[in-house]
Parts: C-alpha cells; sequence; structure tokens
C-alpha cells in the first residue's frame, strides 16, 4: 500500500543448524510479523523449539525454548525462557544483536532449584551425571558475544548454595562455592576457586572440607584441600592433572591429630577394645591406574595414649 507492506506468516516445524552454538533447533513454531514501513521492523514471537547439542561429547541434554524477538532500526532484541522436554524451567536469556555490525551479546540466568524426584543435575548435562540424589540451589549467570568471526567471549559465573549430593564415600552436605567461569564453552574457571562441604557422612565422617582449585580442559590444579577427619586434619600438598588424560597423582598427605579412639569405634573391634590417642606425621603418595603407592611415610604419637581390651 501507500503507507509501505506489511507481512503476516506462521512457521510450523522448522529446523536449522546454530553454528555460534553447535546445536540443532528442531520443532519450531513461531509467528511473524514485519513491515516495511520506514524502514524493516517487525517480531517473532516463538511458541516452541527444541535445541540439542552436536559437540562430542555431548554438553547439555536437549532444552525447549519459548521466547520473542523483535527488529527495529537494524537492531534484533529478545528475551527467551528456556526448559527441560518435561517442563522444568531452567532459566531465562536477553539477545541483542545488531544486524550491520553482525555483533550481539547474550545474559543467561538460571537460578536452579534441585530436588530428588525433580530436577536433578544429570537432567542438564551427562558431565553432570555424578552428582546423584542431589537438593540444594545454584545461580548461574553468563554473557556471550559475538561478531563477524564468531563466538568472542563466554563468561560466567556459578553460585551453589546449601547443596548436597551422593559421593561413593557417603551424602555430602552443605555444599557451598562461588565459582568464576572465565570460558563456558568448554568450561574453565578462574585460578583460586573454593568450595566447602561442611560433612561428607563416611564410616568416619568428613567435616570442613576446604578445596582450592583452578580448572580447564587441559589442567585441574588443585592448591590446596583439607578435611577433617576423626578430630583431626587431614591436608594435601598441591598437586596437577590432565582431565583428559588423568594418569598418575603425586602429592604428600599431612595428618595432624588423627585421633585412634573413633576408628576403632567404626571397626569390628567396637565394644570389644578402645584405643586412646592421636597421631600425626607426612604420607607421601602417587595414585594412579596402577593402584595407590606410599613413598616414606611417617607417623608418631603426639603423646602417651591407653589400650584397653574386653576379658572376652
Amino acid at each position: 500500500g501507500a503507507k509501505g507492506w506489511s507481512l503476516n506468516f506462521e512457521a510450523r516445524d522448522a529446523s536449522g543448524f546454530l553454528p555460534l552454538a553447535n546445536a540443532d533447533v528442531s520443532g519450531g513454531a513461531a509467528q511473524l510479523a514485519f513491515n516495511g514501513t520506514g524502514g524493516l521492523a517487525g517480531s517473532v514471537k516463538i511458541t516452541a523449539a527444541k535445541l540439542a547439542d552436536k559437540a562430542t561429547p555431548l554438553r547439555f541434554n536437549p532444552i525447549t525454548g519459548t521466547g520473542e524477538l523483535d527488529l527495529a532500526d537494524g537492531v534484533w532484541r529478545g528475551r527467551f525462557a528456556a526448559a527441560t522436554p518435561t517442563g522444568i524451567s531452567l532459566g531465562t536469556a536477553t539477545i541483542f544483536h545488531t544486524m550491520a555490525t553482525s555483533q550481539g551479546s547474550s545474559h543467561v540466568e538460571a537460578p536452579l532449584l534441585f530436588a530428588e524426584g525433580k530436577l536433578q543435575p544429570e537432567n542438564l548435562s551427562p558431565l553432570l551425571a555424578a552428582l546423584r540424589q542431589s537438593a540444594g540451589r545454584a545461580d548461574f549467570k553468563g554473557d556471550f558475544t559475538w561478531g563477524p568471526g564468531g563466538l568472542a567471549g563466554h563468561t560466567g559465573t556459578l553460585a551453589v548454595r546449601d547443596f548436597s549430593f551422593l559421593t561413593p564415600l557417603g551424602k555430602a552436605r552443605g555444599v557451598e562455592t562461588d565459582l568464576v567461569l572465565t570460558s563456558l564453552l568448554p568450561p574453565a574457571t578462574a585460578p583460586g576457586q573454593t568450595v566447602k562441604i561442611a560433612r561428607i557422612d563416611w564410616t568416619l565422617p568428613l567435616t570442613a572440607l576446604e578445596l582450592r582449585f583452578g580448572f580447564s580442559t587441559t589442567a585441574l590444579a588443585v592448591d590446596a584441600l583439607q578435611v577433617g577427619i576423626a578430630d583431626g586434619r587431614v591436608a594435601l600438598a598441591p598437586f596437577r592433572l590432565n582431565p583428559s588424560a588423568p594418569g598418575a597423582i603425586s602429592s604428600t598427605a599431612t595428618i595432624t591429630g588423627f585421633s585412634l579412639e573413633p576408628l576403632i569405634a567404626a571397626s569390628n573391634l567396637s565394644g570389644k577394645a578402645s584405643l586412646l590417642g592421636k597421631l600425626s606425621g607426612t604420607i607421601p603418595f602417587i595414585a594412579g591406574s596402577d593402584g595407590f603407592r606410599i613413598t616414606k611415610g611417617k607417623l608418631t604419637s603426639d603423646g602417651p595414649g591407653r589400650l584397653s581390651l574386653g576379658r572376652s
């Protein structure tokens, strides 16, 4: 018409490949409205879409999304909501993209609440399958930028509060951390990150565990690891390993004030014998595919002790 043109249409079962994310989109449904009055403008309302990872190994499980994009003055602005295929909300992403320069950015916020029988880390990524029977809160915030050459930046933060999950030793409780992620694809942290665990329910409970580390796809650098056990403390000397080819770990455990009483109480000698006393020392070790080896370990008593045996 004299005032320009307009176009309204609907897309069904749309599919495509997103090279920036290395992911496939399928099952897309959207309502689109554009007009050419005084410059191209319009909106895209996405009512259904499924995003699936194409990387090997998989970084994330399929997610669904809905949202809306608006185009005005050559700039796209939009907001999307993501969910699991079963409908559990995962978070939102806001998008800004300038057509003239092919530059844009996206801010992602994902306040995640985990509970047994509901959302679990393994629902998000096969890389998190080890975090079984999880409960607690994790707040993720990420920022992506791109340009004509592709993805330019991807950083974020992850705050975990009052988190628990099942470990091979027992239930880990009171997990807290604030991670600074210098890369999201693939994941990497800044050095000196800290994770604290209030308690792990082992035969001899582990308490006040604190880990300081840095992580990338090529190196896991553990700067410090200390934990309370049997009324004492165990601290590991710094060590490094390659996550893709772990190899052997070489470190030294420094033991301070390890009490023998809870060790005997947790064994089959409980009720038959008791042993009071504390040990301290150092245990250099190498752990690898061929087993666990101690070299020149030394433990000494902190003072006199007491051994009691039942008459039987």
